[in-house]
């Protein structure tokens, strides 16, 4: 089965939640281990402390007018545990075709909550199941009786790539993490434009002073690379340069921009039907995302949203707004700006969503224009020459040069639309 049929996601949804409850009651885990219905309903009673997700796959269901995602064929529980790796539960397909895709899925959300290992049980009688796991290279560690005497369970792991997850366009983020992640223990402080002092310390406290340069707009003549590269010099006469190239620094090899910060010229960002419709509602509102992605728009750049749903015309371009102001901050600092701008979520809502994020991006929209007809992703693909997938498009910035091409395009359809309207109603 291919990734394009089925569509993987946390379960917020109370209606998506239940289904998926129910799918996992289906499974093996109420015949192997006693009481699973009872933890179930514990697991997801208390999921808005923030020490657990759930994770759905959901299967396509082709129509004339498109696909739905209602079907559910796999999903798993996460804990989210202190430490360098993440505790699966309950991991569960219909079908062991779906397999592949949902363990890649869990890779990836491991990988952006900052953990370097995925662990978990599978029941000894599973044979089918402890296959996928060794197919996508997790290892058996060793057996144990931990959840039931009466049935054994191989404890299986996997080493998973650290990845920068930050904002692409961060260069001092992308330079610390690739610090931290080769170091054991550093420090950087900015000095002046473009200088950071890096104080490195060794694991017996030893401490190595340097400087890193982080390019941006300027990169020094002697040096001939691309932008957000960072330099490590011990001197300025002699320089001792290591590069840090695009492949290290990027998230799933497409966060790399062929423009500088400067250049940004909007955002686009995925937005969930209900919500959708709410801002329909307000001619000013407040849209909330997480702040990994996203954090250097600014005033006056163009927001473009990819409507997000399970019902038909699933993932549509169908609107465009403009900035008119953005806050960044934790989850308290965001709702104390955002809860007098119109927020598209409520109180409660946004604690769910914001549970276990450590930053937020808030950005108050004006000015919100819908189109008639809308775009498929691939169509946006297309006309902005994006490199980059569909299930990518989440916080991908837009360049100044994008964003012209973009507003031309729209209003060269609009008055082909008119002419059409014009012809036909003569």
């Amino acid at each position: 089965m291919s990734d394009s049929s089925t569509r993987c996601k946390r379960i917020l949804d109370p209606q998506e939640l239940i289904d998926l409850c129910d799918f996992f009651k289906s499974g093996w885990m109420v015949r192997t281990y006693k009481g699973y219905e009872k933890w179930l309903n514990k697991a997801t009673s208390d999921l808005d402390k923030g020490y657990r997700e759930i994770h759905g796959m959901f299967k396509a269901e082709y129509r004339v007018d498109g696909p739905i995602f209602q079907s559910v064929v796999g999903g798993f529980i996460i804990n989210l545990v202190v430490g360098d790796n993440l505790e699966v539960k309950s991991y569960y397909t219909s079908d062991e075709e779906n397999d592949e895709s949902l363990l890649n899925y869990l890779e990836k959300v491991a990988s952006e909550r900052g953990y370097k290992g995925i662990y978990s049980t599978v029941p000894r009688d599973q044979d089918k199941l402890l296959m996928s796991f060794i197919k996508q290279r997790y290892i058996v560690s060793g057996i144990s009786d931990k959840y039931s005497p009466e049935f054994l369970n191989y404890n299986i792991s996997k080493k998973i790539k650290p990845q920068f997850v930050g904002d692409a366009m961060d260069w001092v983020g992308a330079v610390k993490w690739y610090l931290d992640k080769n170091f054991p223990k550093c420090n950087i402080v900015k000095e002046e434009e473009n200088n950071y002092k890096v104080t490195l310390s060794s694991v017996d406290d030893l401490k190595l002073e340097t400087y890193v340069y982080i390019a941006d707009t300027y990169i020094p003549q002697e040096v001939k690379t691309k932008p957000f590269m960072a330099f490590i010099r011990q001197n300025e006469k002699y320089p001792s340069i290591l590069t840090i190239n695009e492949k290290e620094l990027s998230r799933d090899n497409y966060l790399c921009y062929d423009y500088v910060r400067s250049e940004i010229g909007g955002l686009i960002v995925s937005i969930d039907e209900k919500y959708y419709d709410r801002a329909n509602k307000n001619e000013t509102f407040a849209f909330v995302k997480g702040g990994r992605t996203g954090i250097f728009v600014k005033k006056g750049d163009l927001i473009i949203f990819n409507r997000t749903t399970n019902s038909q015309d699933s993932n549509r371009i169908v609107a465009y707004g403009i900035i008119k102001e953005t806050s960044i901050g934790t989850p308290e600092e965001v709702w104390k700006w955002v809860r007098y701008k119109k927020p598209l979520f409520e109180k409660r809502e946004y604690d769910d969503f914001s549970s276990l994020k450590e930053r937020l991006l808030s950005i108050e929209v004006e000015s919100m224009y819908n189109f008639d007809d809308g775009y498929t992703a691939e169509e946006l693909i297309s006309v902005l020459s994006l490199d980059v997938s569909c299930v990518d498009l989440n916080g991908r910035y837009i360049s100044k040069r994008q964003r012209e091409v973009f507003e031309s395009e729209r209003k060269l359809k609009k008055s082909r639309d008119e002419k059409l309207t014009k012809h036909y109603g003569d």
